[in-house]
C-alpha cells in the first residue's frame, strides 16, 4: 500500500456507479452552482 493509485482504481471499480454519481454532483457544484441556484430560484418561484 505505498502506493495510492491501486487503491483508488480498486474502490473506483466497486463504487463506480456512486463514483459516477459524486462526479456528476462535483461538477455541478463547480461548473454549475450558478445556474443551479438559479434554477431553484425558478422552482421556489
Amino acid at each position: 500500500m505505498t502506493h495510492p493509485l491501486p487503491c483508488i482504481v480498486y474502490f473506483l471499480y466497486v463504487n463506480f456507479d456512486e463514483c459516477i454519481k459524486a462526479r456528476i454532483n462535483f461538477s455541478i457544484a463547480m461548473h454549475g452552482s450558478r445556474y443551479f441556484g438559479k434554477f431553484k430560484e425558478k422552482i421556489i418561484l
